[in-house]
């Protein structure tokens, strides 16, 4: 039986195995998939386990996505300038580092191609979006509450607008709202003035109070779709959003 994992702390609400042996049980695919806590100190030790008991592959989730570029032997020229990793396949005892974030992102923004975007942070996961969005043509601002780390965005791409999160929370503005920021922060209070706005996201396992005139879009949206995309790197097969979105609200029966 094929093995593969999640690994990042916390771990313990990761919806991860429960997407990933639905849709092996789908394919009929003799494949486990767990979920493992690792922090910064015992990353390399894991990754050397997982390699010795014969995984071949994993997700990685948080705070793990940057600290294990340096660990990997292979990944994509998107990779670096991404400076992120969530899926890695290990062939032949060398780990190949990819991102699926990015292309989960794309997805989801791809009904809003005519939107101005707006993205709450800095870190990892705002980059990712802001790779996404690169080609797009579409207007991006950047609010932040760290403005060396916002610079450190604009250098990358240019083209971006930067303000501070209070200035964002006092502007009546339109457009897609990407939420990056950590799960304990709470957004609610930045919206409080806002309509005909869309929120998307990334934290799948919060609810903000929102005004009725935002529509929320949860971060399971985008869990499933760069679950999706890392699903066919390993396997080969390419489920569509309703097939797995149909699992998760089901027992996951076999194809």
């Amino acid at each position: 039986m094929d093995k593969y994992c999640v690994i990042g702390s916390p771990i313990d609400h990761s919806l991860s195995p429960k997407i990933h042996n639905r849709l092996f049980d789908y394919y009929g695919l003799s494949a486990r998939y767990s979920k493992i806590d690792v922090s910064f100190e015992n990353l390399e030790k894991v990754l050397k386990k997982l390699k010795k008991e014969g995984y071949k592959g994993f997700n990685v989730t948080y705070p793990l996505k940057g600290e294990i570029l340096n660990l990997i032997d292979e990944h994509p020229d998107y990779v670096k300038t991404i400076s992120s990793v969530n899926t890695v396949s290990i062939v032949n005892g060398k780990l190949i580092g990819d991102n699926t974030d990015f292309r989960g992102m794309q997805f989801i923004l791809a009904p809003y191609k005519n939107e101005k975007i707006y993205i709450l942070g800095s870190g990892n996961m705002a980059n990712t979006t802001l790779y996404a969005l690169n080609e797009s043509g579409q207007k991006v601002t950047v609010a932040c509450r760290n403005a060396t780390a916002g610079e450190s965005l604009r250098y990358r791409y240019p083209y971006i607008e930067l303000m501070s999160l209070d200035q964002f929370s006092k502007q009546k503005l339109k457009g897609v709202t990407i939420n990056t920021l950590p799960l304990d922060l709470d957004i609610s209070y930045l919206f409080d003035n806002k309509n005909d706005h869309t929120v998307i996201d990334c934290n799948y396992n919060t609810s903000p109070s929102l005004n009725s005139k935002i529509k929320y879009i949860s971060g399971l949206s985008l869990l499933y779709a760069q679950a999706l995309k890392s699903f066919e790197i390993w396997t080969g097969h390419s489920p569509t959003m309703k097939i797995l979105d149909s699992l998760m609200r089901t027992n996951g029966n076999k194809h």
